[in-house]
């Protein structure tokens, strides 16, 4: 299997932001966590992911149908991952 070695700009900003709602529905499937972690590995999604964005999407969660969208839109080329300060433990009510 041959490898290739890409590199990015260290400093540069995520250019499309997605709702807190998301990133806690989706961070245990990906990463294991409840999305408060400091960071996340780059996960690629593709046209298996969709499937269950749209069952996000049916029960409300913001940003999982565009998220699907995009998917579609460029040729399951999207990575997501958390990356920022720590959240603080959620109180559960």
């Amino acid at each position: 299997m041959n490898r290739t070695l890409y590199w990015r700009p260290g400093a540069v900003q995520p250019q499309y932001e997605l709702s807190g709602d998301l990133k806690r529905a989706i961070a245990h499937r990906y990463w294991g966590h409840d999305g408060g972690a400091r960071d996340g590995d780059q996960c690629p999604l593709t046209e298996e992911d969709i499937p269950y964005l749209e069952d996000l999407a049916e029960k409300g969660v913001d940003g999982a149908a565009a998220l699907s969208a995009a998917i579609r839109e460029h040729d399951n080329r999207v990575v997501v991952w958390i990356t920022g300060p720590a959240d603080p433990p959620r109180k559960r009510s």
